[in-house]
């Protein structure tokens, strides 16, 4: 019966690890998404520089 005992006390111990990991992963790739996100906004907010910089270009080509 220990030897039992203590293996649903190992089985839950690993399957708590295995929660805290899937957490963290969960955790990383939304932070991943919104960083994508922001990096596409700023992107497609800047398609033309040369006409919405507030610098003047010096020549055209």
């Amino acid at each position: 019966m220990d030897g039992l005992t203590a293996s649903v006390k190992s089985s839950v111990v690993g399957a708590r690890s295995v929660e805290a990991a899937m957490e963290e992963a969960r955790s990383e790739a939304e932070t991943s998404g919104t960083v994508v996100q922001n990096a596409v906004s700023e992107m497609t907010g800047s398609e033309h520089p040369l006409t919405t910089s507030p610098v003047t270009p010096i020549c055209w080509l």
